[in-house]
């Protein structure tokens, strides 16, 4: 629009949207990896040469347009005010997503992660913000045995494991969690020694069981409701 391409620029910002909420909508529906591809790359391929389009129109129209540094910084503005605003733009996007970085302060997730380990709650693992909507939009849950960061009632932040999904009756006999009366395998992917006992407990419908270890050993387990989830625990890089 600044280079007085009017309708190819409403063209492009509309098929941007329409990228953008693809891209959310994929979230939530199983699709095959090729379709994804298919969402995710052709929206960049047209974004990247509907500028080298642009680059052409500048080449034949800025001898001839003189463009004032007033205007140049009132389209800048406009422009850097809609990515910080509009939930579906880029910036505004990673900004309300952004995972939350720390450092590990302890050793009771060793072997997997140690003391002084840098590492990052990743939100979008299970999870998506945006200003519309007060409460985040839940697009996956943790898997059993996920390492994750969470709040506790008091307002901590903590790193414990899950151990129960929503619904579950759940029981640690051992170091071996039982749910629904079935014992659970924890995989190789997250090798924490875990031993100790811990009563039955009915997980909330819409809530977690979390346990936080100490020494390879069950320290106390947290009923979190979803909302209380910060994000999934991984290395930064």
């Amino acid at each position: 629009m600044f280079w007085r391409e009017y309708i190819f620029g409403v063209f492009v910002f509309l098929v941007t949207l329409m990228a953008a909420a693809l891209f959310i909508l994929s979230l939530f529906i199983d699709i095959p990896l090729v379709a994804k591809i298919i969402v995710y790359g052709l929206p960049a391929v047209f974004y990247a040469f509907s500028f080298l389009d642009l680059g052409r129109t500048i080449a034949v129209r800025a001898p001839k347009m003189r463009q004032s540094n007033r205007k140049t910084a009132i389209f800048f503005a406009v422009g850097l005010l809609y990515e910080i605003l509009s939930p579906l733009a880029p910036v505004n996007f990673a900004w309300q997503n952004a995972p939350e970085i720390f450092i590990m302060k302890n050793n009771d997730l060793s072997p997997l992660y140690r003391d002084g380990d840098l590492l990052k709650a990743s939100r979008f693992a299970y999870m998506l913000r945006t200003i519309l909507v007060d409460k985040p939009i839940f697009h996956s849950r943790p898997e059993r045995f996920a390492v994750v960061r969470f709040v506790d009632d008091s307002g901590r932040k903590l790193c414990g494991l899950v151990i129960g999904l929503p619904g579950e009756e759940i029981a640690v006999i051992g170091g071996l969690v039982v749910a629904d009366q079935q014992p659970q395998i924890q995989p190789q992917s997250t090798p924490i020694p875990l031993t100790g006992d811990w009563p039955t407990t009915i997980t909330g419908d819409y809530s977690l069981l979390i346990a936080t270890i100490h020494l390879g050993a069950i320290d106390k387990v947290y009923d979190i409701p979803l909302s209380g989830l910060i994000g999934k625990v991984e290395p930064v890089m």
